[in-house]
This record gives structure tokens, C-alpha cells and sequence, in this order.
């Protein structure tokens, strides 16, 4: 498929968005699109799946979860139907690509894609190794499942056919971003130091951990911004994601609490932050941490019982920031 601006949608539960091995979506020398993110457009997928490639900007919300038997249905990008698949699946855009499901999405080894941001928008990111993820199964939502091999997968932008380099990675969650177990998410390049991302922006209302007092979930990267949300973090499950108590360590040159690039903020919404299941959130910016709008970080160990008037009573957990501005 060619053109400016491709679109794929669905809205069955049972069916989803495949993009098999030997398949592919170009977008490259194709022109401008009519309208895009820069105009000010927010794009709502409401109960359902999208995958665009795009020569714009794509500002992406996560789906809305299903109801009465209708919702997103999965993604999966470089399946392989039969074995001795040879081709891969190509997605290239002078913009951007974007996959949004409230259910799985699968990224295989045969995928080749080149753009400059690419967004994931997802019900819920479960990051883990596959013993830890595995040892939750049934506790955790349904979502993206994210570890250091699938990150690499997620940089390794491939810039042939004249694709511009990845800039931005952005990961939307609707409910929480799960770190379950120890874990590490690095782009850092391994043989210069440096990132191979200008920009990782995780738009999301809370991060949980899962994990006892030895554990430690790290992001390390160049530039991380912090977006938060303005609907509630989704529901903390007992013995599930929100109620460990590890150590979160985000690690950066800069920190920011804010909109990321080409921001369309309405100037009045509020978007807070939730760090729960964690007995230690450490800050580690070797630049400055920052904000560039009003918010608000929380950062707690355990979530306690309901009040109707008061909500959730939370305790513990220990918030440190290091650096020098």
C-alpha cells in the first residue's frame, strides 16, 4: 500500500490488523498530508484499532477498553503464516507510524521500518522478562509486552528507500505502564554511550512495579519525557502490578514532567502521575529534571483501602531526585 497517509482500523474483538511477512505500507515520496497533529488534531480510536503511516504527525490517544462484545481488536506486524517466510514486512513514512489496540500487539523479527516517531498506544505496556511476566500470568492486563529485546526491535529504524532516522519513540498507555520484576530499558547505544533516541516520551496516568525489595525496574535514555494523564491510572489487582516493592530508577540527561514535541495543550487540563509498588523512586538526571506545564507527581509503596469522599489512602515510598539543576 501507497499513498501520503495510510490508515487501517478495525473494531472486532475477534479479528485485529495483520501484517504478514512480504507485506508492506510506504508512504515515502508519496507528499504531504492534508491535515495532521501539527493543526491541532487529536486522533481517538474510541474501541478500536489503528495502525497509520503517515507523512505527517500523528498525536494518537489509547483505545477505550471494550464493551458488549466490541472493542480493539489485536495488532500483529511480520507474522509469518506458513514456515520459510523470506521477505519481511516494510512500514516507511517521512512522519510517523502508529499502532494503537487495547488488546496484543506483536512486533516479529521480520519487520524492517523507517520513520521519525514512532507511537505505540496501548491499554496497558507489561515490562518483564518472560519468566517474571509469566509468573504474573492472570494478574496483569492485556497489552504491550516490553523488554530490552523488543526495544531493540523498536530502534533498530532501518533508513533505506531514504526513511529519516528515528527521533522519538512515544509509549501511550490508557491504565499503567507495568514494570514486573527487574528489569532494564536502555537506549543507549552499547558501543558509543550515546542515545539512539533524541526523545522517549512515555504519556501515561501511572507507573506500577511489581516486585519484591531486590528488584530494580531502570529506564535509561538521553531525554525522557513524563506525560501524564488526566483520567484515573487503572485499577490495581491484588498481587498484581502496583503492589511490589522494588526500586524505579530512570536515569537521563534530562528529565521532563510535560508535553512532549509539537504540543496541543488546552491550557487548562491537569495531568498527574502515579509511581506505585515501588519502595524507591530514583531521579538521576545528569543535566536538570524540569516541567513545562502544570501537573502533579505522587509517588507511593502501597495503595490502602477506598473512601467515597477521599478516594485511595496510600503509604510509603521514598521519592530522590539527583541533580544539578
Amino acid at each position: 500500500l501507497s499513498a501520503p497517509e495510510v490508515v487501517l482500523w478495525t473494531t472486532g474483538l475477534t479479528g485485529g490488523i495483520t501484517l504478514e511477512a512480504g507485506a508492506g505500507i510506504n508512504t515515502l515520496g508519496r507528499g504531504n498530508v492534508p491535515y495532521d497533529s501539527t493543526a491541532g488534531f487529536i486522533y481517538q480510536p474510541g474501541q478500536a484499532s489503528l495502525l497509520m503511516v503517515s507523512n505527517g504527525w500523528t498525536n494518537v490517544l489509547a483505545p477505550d477498553a471494550g464493551t458488549n462484545g466490541g472493542g480493539a481488536g489485536s495488532i500483529r506486524i511480520g507474522t509469518c503464516p506458513a514456515q520459510g517466510c523470506i521477505n519481511p514486512s516494510l512500514l516507511y513514512s517521512n512522519g510517523s507510524i502508529t499502532a494503537a489496540t487495547d488488546n496484543q500487539f506483536e512486533l516479529g523479527e521480520a519487520v524492517r521500518f523507517g520513520t521519525r516517531h514512532l507511537a505505540l498506544a496501548v491499554g496497558a505496556v507489561n515490562a518483564g522478562s518472560a519468566e517474571a511476566l509469566a509468573a504474573a500470568s492472570g494478574r496483569l492486563p492485556a497489552g504491550l509486552t516490553l523488554n530490552q529485546n523488543v526495544l531493540d526491535r523498536l530502534l533498530r529504524g532501518d533508513t533505506q528507500f531514504g526513511a529519516p532516522a528515528l527521533e522519538t519513540l512515544s509509549l501511550t498507555t490508557r491504565d499503567s505502564f507495568n514494570f514486573i520484576g527487574g528489569v532494564t530499558l536502555d537506549t543507549l547505544d552499547p558501543q558509543t554511550g550515546k542515545s539512539r533516541l533524541e526523545n522517549l516520551i512515555l504519556v501515561t496516568p501511572a507507573i506500577y512495579g511489581l516486585g519484591d525489595a531486590s528488584d530494580v525496574a531502570t529506564i535509561r535514555t538521553a531525554n525522557l519525557i513524563w506525560n501524564g494523564a488526566t483520567q484515573a491510572p487503572g485499577t490495581v489487582v491484588n498481587g498484581g502490578a502496583g503492589t511490589g516493592h522494588g526500586t524505579l530508577n530512570i536515569e537521563a540527561q534530562r528529565i521532563e514532567f510535560g508535553y512532549g514535541p509539537n504540543p496541543q495543550p488546552n491550557g487548562l487540563d491537569q495531568n498527574n502521575r502515579l509511581a506505585l509498588g515501588f519502595a524507591n523512586v530514583n531521579l538521576n538526571a545528569s543535566e536538570r529534571i524540569t516541567a513545562n506545564h502544570k501537573g502533579s507527581l505522587a509517588v507511593y509503596e502501597q495503595q490502602g483501602a477506598y473512601d467515597p469522599v477521599k478516594g485511595y489512602a496510600y503509604s510509603g515510598g521514598n521519592l530522590n531526585l539527583r541533580t544539578p539543576l
